[in-house]
């Protein structure tokens, strides 16, 4: 019987200093604190946001925001609202992102309808659709055509929009 009520007492004891206090939570918090940056966000956080973020690249005598990942042209022979289908060039104007091809062939449409004709729909490998409003080969051109479709008034583009995309499979 004693060894019985020295085990649970001890027991107790184990469990009571196990339970979490004011202090383990402020040891926690401090230990946040410092892994935080000016934005808020941790460390890790922080690099994955600007990782999805244009970067400023040389392209012919211009510094443009540019990503480069790989893309295929979006087609859908079955689509009853004929996204327009374009070329994969070696410069893309992105003026939109969307997770459902819908929505990203709604916009390729009505951008096509307000005069820009070359709006067609890139994809990537995580099935994001990007909206692109004007391509070309010509290194010379990226500059016109980005600041053509920034001036455009049928257009309301929020920050990163509109970038320049390389695909990857152009890039070397």
């Amino acid at each position: 019987m004693k060894k019985l009520f020295i085990l649970v007492i001890a027991l107790a004891a184990v469990l009571g200093a196990c339970k979490t206090n004011e202090a383990n939570y402020r040891a926690a918090y401090e230990k946040a604190k410092e892994r935080r940056t000016e934005t808020g966000d941790s460390l890790t956080t922080s690099q994955l946001r600007s990782s999805l973020l244009p970067k400023d690249v040389v392209i012919g005598s211009d510094t443009l925001p540019v990503m480069t990942f790989p893309v295929s042209v979006y087609s859908d022979k079955n689509d009853k609202n004929n996204v327009p289908v374009g070329e994969l060039k070696k410069y893309l104007i992105v003026v939109g992102q969307f997770r459902q091809i819908f929505n990203a062939g709604s916009m390729a449409r009505r951008i096509a309808d307000n005069g820009l004709e070359g709006a067609f729909v890139v994809y990537n490998r995580q099935k994001d659709y990007f909206v692109i409003a004007a391509s070309t080969d010509n290194p010379d051109e990226v500059a016109g055509l980005l600041n053509g479709v920034r001036s455009d008034r049928s257009l309301s583009l929020r920050s990163p929009y509109p970038y320049v995309l390389r695909p990857a499979q152009f890039v070397r």
